[in-house]
């Protein structure tokens, strides 16, 4: 695989990784949490 490839899977996983920091952030921020979906 190229660099440019290896380049965009990075990107994207990065992506990926604040899409689930925001997910857990505004999970934390409930009244009662779901702690299941926090866990990991």
């Amino acid at each position: 695989m190229s660099k440019k490839h290896h380049q965009k899977t990075i990107e994207s996983l990065a992506q990926r990784i604040t899409e689930h920091q925001e997910k857990i952030r505004l999970e934390s921020e409930k009244s009662f949490p779901d702690e299941g979906l926090i866990e990991y």
